[in-house]
């Protein structure tokens, strides 16, 4: 296609590292050593508290809970989560704001656990 001064317009390409993918939740475990076999991200939270300081949480799957026929939803809080990784992190999540009586508690997440919890 061409614009109008007549030079063709130039193809953007997507980088695959760029794509909104389930393995993105994954590397923030898996950079914490968490058995990313075990827990499986579905979701996460992130929570602003004051200038550069934030609170992070991954909401998991635990398959050894799920296989054994507990509740197997479980938020593993993220105790050194910086605000480097939230700025890199951000680029590539979709934030979607719900009113304060609908959130992810209704997911019945069955434990909270912090990552120093889980070695």
């Amino acid at each position: 296609m061409e614009n109008l001064t007549g030079k063709p317009k130039k193809q953007k390409k997507v980088k695959k590292e760029q794509l909104n993918t389930p393995q993105e939740l994954a590397t923030l475990l898996q950079a914490r050593n968490i058995d990313t076999a075990r827990f499986e991200p579905i979701g996460a939270g992130f929570y602003h508290l004051y200038e550069d300081c934030f609170n992070a949480s991954v909401i998991c799957i635990d398959r050894k809970k799920f296989e054994e026929g507990t509740p197997y939803l479980v938020k593993i809080i993220l105790e050194d989560f910086t605000n480097d990784e939230y700025l890199a992190f951000r680029k590539r999540f979709e934030v979607i704001i719900n009113p304060e009586y609908r959130n992810y508690y209704n997911l019945n997440i069955a434990d909270e656990l912090l990552q120093s919890q889980i070695a």
